[in-house]
């Protein structure tokens, strides 16, 4: 195919005459499976005498085609090594194209040596500039290419060392088993073996902790064990469709312990542990605004920056606080909606019309509307997976002020209806008692303070509580954790 040089990131391919074509290393999951999308035409056809096959007959020799479990059709080859693509072979251009990259990378990898050619498979794909590639080895599980790249070039996230790195490329590995499962011929019986006993372990560090980092709830392992377990009985598994599944999980698996530093100087016992940043430290606006609401909006800035530690949420956990917040939010709509009543009818009487009670009733509507526009905005939240979650928390997330916005806004419903209910009792009181005096007003206001401010565990109840005796022994037990790094559940 001519001769090559180096440019950037890229392979260039010269044939001789003008035409330049490119070799882009790219992973598993950067394809454009998921990407492309071609308009279906669908015609009718002629059916011939005797027409007994709907198999192709144009594939080349030494080349198969296979449906992936989610319907894809791939194509696989051995000559004169392991190959796969999802392009279409049916058009004679494209399939020429496809047997001439095969055969320019065979002769690469004579050149660079590798060895192991019965355990590796390559990876095709098509562009406008050339072909785009990359390897797996079905002996070792990871990913590779023939010529060397940093990770920032492939888009591969930082990692502490290569052995940190290496569950990034078996997550690609693993990925691209779930692409191409049908072909294989088999994977031995102890992967599913190990995956079950993974979900396991995974379901009782669940059980046993709040702030386990396993991506799935003890459910959801029970759900998996069960399904991973109908096919025992053989040592080597051949169905395409249990490799699929199995394909998937350890895709899974393999991103969490990257994701939890497995194996590494540091893991991550608890997902809200963050490994790269401390805690940043809140602003004086911030503190002010807290202040004035009850201190409310810290309690639901530290949830947001635990359930978003290091960029990374869950879903379960995600729906459990959303769900929790909807609650809130329409509990304190009812709430404040019958306060609001009962503050109209006693307003109604011309002798208690007080400036404090129509700043309560203000506050009591604000508190409503604030309630239903939250609710609105978030109602779909409670479904959310994991990617929406991210994608929420990322638009809502400010470089500067972090979660501090949107943890106000979270705690306005509360707090507004808590000073409603402040301002009409001090009214109250001052017309039972006979008081309108400035220093009786600040009295009043300062015994009601402190006495809201004791009410306040009810308030945030729902987003953090004090950790008790109790709770920290019996997280110490199952976790050796310190008490400062526990979180705080209702």
């Amino acid at each position: 195919m001519g001769s090559k040089y180096e440019d950037s990131h890229h392979t260039v391919l010269t044939n001789g005459t003008s035409d330049t074509q490119r070799v882009r290393a790219i992973t598993a999951v950067s394809t454009v499976r998921y990407s492309c999308r071609t308009l279906v035409r669908s015609t009718h056809h002629t059916m011939s005498a005797g027409y007994n096959s709907l198999v192709p007959d144009y594939l080349p020799i030494g080349w198969l085609s296979y449906v992936n479990p989610e319907g894809q059709t791939y194509y696989a080859s051995t000559v004169p090594f392991r190959v796969v693509t999802e392009e279409r072979l049916n058009i004679p251009e494209v399939r020429d194209k496809i047997c001439k990259w095969a055969m320019y990378f065979g002769e690469l990898m004579k050149e660079r040596e590798i060895q192991t050619v019965d355990s590796v498979e390559l990876y095709l794909e098509l562009s406008h500039e050339g072909c785009s590639y990359y390897l797996v080895d079905h002996r070792t599980r990871t990913e590779f290419w023939l010529e060397e790249l940093s990770t920032e070039a492939l888009d591969l996230p930082a990692a502490d060392c290569p052995a940190h790195l290496r569950y990034v490329l078996e997550e690609h590995y693993w990925t691209h088993v779930e692409h191409f499962p049908m072909h294989l011929g088999g994977i031995p019986r102890s992967i599913v073996d190990d995956l079950i006993s993974i979900f396991v372990q995974g379901s009782i560090d669940q059980l046993t902790s709040n702030c386990s980092p396993f991506p799935y709830c003890p459910d959801e392992c029970r759900k998996f064990i069960k399904l991973l377990r109908v096919s025992n009985g053989t040592q080597v598994i051949r169905d395409g469709n249990i490799i699929f599944t199995a394909a998937r999980l350890w895709s899974v698996i393999s991103g969490y312990r990257f994701q939890t530093h497995y194996g590494e100087e540091q893991p991550k016992f608890s997902r809200e542990q963050s490994a790269f940043a401390a805690s940043r430290p809140r602003r004086a606006l911030t503190r002010a605004l807290s202040l004035a609401l009850w201190r409310l909006p810290e309690a639901y800035i530290s949830k947001l920056d635990n359930i978003y530690a290091d960029n990374l949420v869950y879903t379960n956990h995600w729906r459990a606080f959303m769900s929790k917040n909807l609650d809130d939010w329409k509990t304190t709509t009812t709430w404040a909606l019958a306060f609001l009543i009962t503050d109209m009818l006693s307003m109604m009487n011309t002798s208690s019309r007080l400036p404090l009670g129509s700043l309560s009733v203000l506050l009591c509507v604000g508190s409503i509307l604030s309630s239903l526009a939250l609710s609105f905005y978030h109602q779909d939240q409670p479904e959310a997976v994991s990617a929406e979650a991210a994608v929420y928390l990322d638009n809502v997330q400010s470089e500067r002020w972090g979660f501090d916005l949107i943890g106000t806004m979270y705690s306005l419903p509360k707090a507004l209806f808590a000073w409603s209910l402040v301002l009409f009792t001090v009214q109250y009181t001052m017309l039972v008692i006979h008081l309108d005096s400035g220093a009786a007003v600040a009295v009043i206001l300062g015994i009601v303070c402190c006495i809201a401010q004791v009410a306040r565990a009810y308030l945030e109840g729902s987003v953090a509580c004090p950790v008790s005796a109790f709770r920290v022994r019996i997280t110490r037990f199952f976790r050796r954790k310190p008490t400062e790094e526990l979180p705080c559940f209702a």
